[in-house]
């Protein structure tokens, strides 16, 4: 980035340079070239002020790093709030899910709940989900203008869906663990999963074991995907 204080001395000789301050300045010469900071205000040699009004400040140009390191804070900050979240149970997200739900909502998807998937545990399914509603908006029940508006929120964010699945199988190849959209409820809202997810109750055990990691795995490499869209946006 060129640094947005800085201007380059025009006289083609040497400069008298005056630093303003409150009330006071100090003059000091200075060579041909020299790059002046900012609140320094070259003045030629017969002591005739150019003013900040006639310096034509280079634009300010924001450097990659600056912005990576604004994208990691909202990342980081994401983060914190996921950590609080819990089910009504008092549960928290489950560790194996959590970065997806982070991925997702720093890309502008709003989740709803979600799951790594359990083969053991009496609540959840044997794979991995996240479910995406636009955010509700209130009194909808009762407003069929408020229902179709939220429709259409869940549309946005199933067609940005779509279009983000779209960009990561361009190049890749996958058997049933390929993510797909299932809808949930009748406002389109939806759920993202693997395809072979719904066969995954009448497996054997052992079967079970190798899907359920297959497909958190595909579930992953879909969220460093997001991770690295998002950061390098």
């Amino acid at each position: 980035m060129v640094p947005s204080g800085k201007i380059l001395a025009p006289a083609p000789h040497f400069l008298s340079v005056a630093k303003y301050s409150a009330g006071s300045a100090v003059s000091r010469s200075d060579p041909i070239g020299t790059i002046l900071p900012l609140g320094i205000c070259a003045v030629n040699n017969k002591n005739q002020s150019m003013g900040f009004e006639n310096i034509n400040l280079p634009p300010k140009v924001e450097k990659k790093e600056d912005k990576i390191t604004e994208k990691q804070k909202i990342w980081d900050e994401t983060a914190k709030k996921v950590e609080k979240i819990t089910d009504g149970l008092g549960l928290g997200i489950d560790q194996k899910i959590k970065e997806t739900v982070i991925a997702l909502i720093v890309n502008g998807f709003s989740t709803d709940a979600s799951c790594e998937g359990h083969i053991e545990k009496e609540h959840g399914l044997p794979f991995p989900w996240v479910d995406i509603y636009a955010p509700e908006p209130e009194g909808w029940q009762k407003s069929d203008e408020l229902k179709n508006q939220w429709r259409q929120e869940n549309l946005k964010q199933r067609e940005k869906m779509q279009k983000c699945l779209k960009e990561f199988y361009s190049q890749r190849k996958v058997d049933d663990e390929e993510l797909i959209l299932q809808n949930r409820g009748a406002l389109g809202a939806f759920r993202i999963q693997s395809q072979g997810a719904e066969r995954m109750e009448n497996r054997p055990k052992q079967e079970l074991q190798e899907k359920i990691n297959l497909y958190r795995k595909e579930m992953q490499d879909f969220s460093d995907f997001l991770k690295e869209k998002y950061f390098s946006q």
